[in-house]
Protein backbone atom coordinates (compact mmCIF):
# COMPACT_ATOMS: atom_id res chain seq x y z
CA UNK A 1 0.00 0.00 0.00
CA UNK A 2 2.89 2.32 1.07
CA UNK A 3 4.65 1.73 -2.63
CA UNK A 4 1.20 2.65 -4.70
CA UNK A 5 0.67 5.29 -2.25
CA UNK A 6 4.24 6.62 -3.75
CA UNK A 7 3.31 5.55 -7.38
CA UNK A 8 0.14 7.48 -6.90
CA UNK A 9 2.69 11.29 -6.09
CA UNK A 10 5.01 9.87 -9.01
CA UNK A 11 1.98 9.97 -11.46
CA UNK A 12 1.26 13.33 -10.66
CA UNK A 13 4.57 14.52 -10.74
CA UNK A 14 5.68 13.32 -13.93
CA UNK A 15 2.15 14.72 -15.34
CA UNK A 16 3.96 18.02 -15.88
CA UNK A 17 3.84 19.03 -19.58
CA UNK A 18 6.81 21.59 -18.99
CA UNK A 19 10.44 20.27 -19.62
CA UNK A 20 11.43 16.78 -20.44
CA UNK A 21 12.68 14.34 -17.93
CA UNK A 22 14.59 11.20 -19.21
CA UNK A 23 14.07 9.26 -16.52
CA UNK A 24 10.64 9.15 -16.39
CA UNK A 25 9.37 6.11 -18.38
CA UNK A 26 11.93 4.53 -16.10
CA UNK A 27 9.96 6.04 -12.96
CA UNK A 28 6.57 5.02 -14.97
CA UNK A 29 7.99 1.85 -15.59
CA UNK A 30 8.09 1.27 -12.23
CA UNK A 31 4.95 2.14 -11.16
CA UNK A 32 4.04 -0.93 -13.49
CA UNK A 33 5.94 -3.05 -11.67
CA UNK A 34 4.52 -2.27 -8.28
CA UNK A 35 1.16 -2.74 -9.50
CA UNK A 36 1.77 -6.28 -10.62
CA UNK A 37 3.70 -7.09 -7.33
CA UNK A 38 0.50 -5.46 -5.60
CA UNK A 39 -1.96 -7.60 -7.56
CA UNK A 40 0.26 -10.55 -6.44
CA UNK A 41 -1.39 -10.68 -2.91
CA UNK A 42 -4.38 -12.07 -1.94
CA UNK A 43 -7.90 -10.74 -1.84
CA UNK A 44 -8.61 -8.00 0.90
CA UNK A 45 -11.08 -9.87 3.35
CA UNK A 46 -13.42 -6.58 2.95
CA UNK A 47 -15.30 -6.71 -0.67
CA UNK A 48 -15.68 -2.96 -0.77
CA UNK A 49 -11.98 -2.72 0.08
CA UNK A 50 -11.24 -5.14 -2.52
CA UNK A 51 -13.23 -3.32 -5.03
CA UNK A 52 -11.42 0.26 -4.61
CA UNK A 53 -8.13 -1.48 -4.66
CA UNK A 54 -8.50 -3.06 -7.60
CA UNK A 55 -10.05 0.17 -9.37
CA UNK A 56 -6.86 1.96 -8.14
CA UNK A 57 -4.52 -0.68 -9.37
CA UNK A 58 -6.15 -0.71 -12.74
CA UNK A 59 -5.85 3.27 -13.16
CA UNK A 60 -2.99 2.93 -12.01
CA UNK A 61 -1.89 0.21 -14.67
CA UNK A 62 -3.48 2.45 -17.28
CA UNK A 63 -1.99 5.64 -16.37
CA UNK A 64 1.33 4.42 -15.78
CA UNK A 65 1.00 2.07 -19.55
CA UNK A 66 0.22 5.38 -21.06
CA UNK A 67 3.05 7.39 -18.84
CA UNK A 68 5.26 4.96 -19.97
CA UNK A 69 4.54 5.57 -23.91
CA UNK A 70 4.18 8.88 -23.45
CA UNK A 71 7.61 9.34 -22.41
CA UNK A 72 8.74 7.57 -25.27
CA UNK A 73 7.28 9.78 -27.56
CA UNK A 74 8.64 12.61 -26.13
CA UNK A 75 5.50 14.06 -24.50
CA UNK A 76 4.55 14.64 -20.92
CA UNK A 77 4.55 11.32 -18.97
CA UNK A 78 1.14 10.86 -17.96
CA UNK A 79 -1.86 12.95 -18.30
CA UNK A 80 -3.17 14.97 -15.17
CA UNK A 81 -6.70 13.57 -15.45
CA UNK A 82 -5.54 10.16 -15.30
CA UNK A 83 -3.77 11.10 -12.18
CA UNK A 84 -6.22 12.72 -10.31
CA UNK A 85 -8.33 9.51 -11.26
CA UNK A 86 -5.78 7.33 -10.09
CA UNK A 87 -5.55 10.03 -6.91
CA UNK A 88 -8.90 9.70 -6.65
CA UNK A 89 -9.68 5.87 -6.77
CA UNK A 90 -7.02 5.38 -4.43
CA UNK A 91 -8.18 8.18 -1.72
CA UNK A 92 -11.59 5.84 -1.90
CA UNK A 93 -9.09 2.64 -0.69
CA UNK A 94 -7.73 4.72 1.61
CA UNK A 95 -11.24 5.85 3.01
CA UNK A 96 -12.44 2.32 3.50
CA UNK A 97 -9.35 1.15 5.26
CA UNK A 98 -9.66 4.08 7.72
CA UNK A 99 -13.08 2.59 8.43
CA UNK A 100 -12.10 -0.68 8.71
CA UNK A 101 -9.28 0.26 11.41
CA UNK A 102 -11.70 1.96 13.37
CA UNK A 103 -14.47 -0.77 13.64
CA UNK A 104 -11.89 -3.13 15.04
Amino acid sequence: MTAIAKDVTTLIQVSDPVGSDPTVASQCGQVLDDVKAARAYGELPDDIAQTSWNEALDRLDTAASHCVRNAKAGKSGSSLTEAIDVESAFHSFSLRIEQLRSQS
